[in-house]
């Protein structure tokens, strides 16, 4: 199937779009202006595995009352852009892999996402080979208890916004930084690792050498991101 016409589908009362397109591989184009999803809970693995798809019009759909957005972007690996600016999520808890696979996509601002209710950023952003910019320094993540993987192998980006992140309900940063080749600076000088003990593993392995990490003595169990930091054998500077 490479072809889908969606313009006489109404959806005004559709209450679940999970998987609704999942392993469309051959499909070349998706155009959901007509979309509505005023009612829709859960979004989950929607284009999952949609290897082919190069274009994606999702229209007016807003998300605003969607739950699970995990996987839904997952593995279109053939999509170069991806405009997400009517997107209001308010109600959603989970993003796990949401991005992830995503390995032509050449820039993602994923500001306009509302994250203030989100408790799961799993592999959000894995794999995102191609991307030099992921643009999250507007999210909200005080309800975020997991960031596990979250830029894992995200090769050529070069700049990750971290230093808004409020991390204090976090619990697990295994991977979070891994194999960011080209990220030259972090401002953890934020970060709260309070309720995070032994959830940091590999956090910044395969980093650059020329990796500088900004941290401050006052953060909650800076102890242990110190050790991280040290054992990663990464550049740690110290804020004044």
């Amino acid at each position: 199937l490479k072809e889908l016409n969606l313009s006489n589908m109404i959806t005004s009362k559709v209450q679940n779009m999970s998987s609704m397109f999942q392993n469309c591989e051959s499909i070349l184009s998706l155009d959901l202006s007509k979309f509505r999803d005023e009612y829709v809970m859960d979004m989950s693995h929607m284009f999952h595995n949609c290897k082919s798809l190069a274009s994606i019009n999702i229209g007016v759909l807003r998300a605003e009352n969607v739950i699970d957005l995990s996987y839904m972007f997952s593995h279109c690996e053939s999509l170069t852009q991806l405009d997400l600016k009517y997107f209001y999520t308010k109600s959603a808890i989970n993003m796990s892999n949401m991005f992830s696979h995503l390995y032509s996509i050449t820039s993602l601002n994923a500001n306009y996402l509302y994250t203030e209710q989100v408790q799961n950023m799993e592999f959000m952003f894995y794999n995102n080979y191609d991307g030099n910019i992921i643009e999250v320094r507007q999210f909200d993540t005080r309800n975020v208890k997991s960031m596990k993987g979250m830029f894992w192998n995200c090769f050529n980006i070069t700049e990750i916004h971290i230093q808004t992140f409020d991390t204090s309900k976090v619990t697990n940063f295994d991977n979070m930084f891994t194999n960011c080749h080209k990220v030259t600076s972090l401002d953890l000088t934020k970060f709260n690792t309070l309720n995070c003990y032994n959830n940091m593993k590999e956090m910044f392995n395969g980093c650059s050498d020329n990796l500088k990490v900004l941290i401050s003595e006052n953060i909650e169990n800076f102890e242990n991101l110190l050790d991280i930091i040290i054992k990663s054998h990464i550049n740690i500077k110290f804020a004044e």
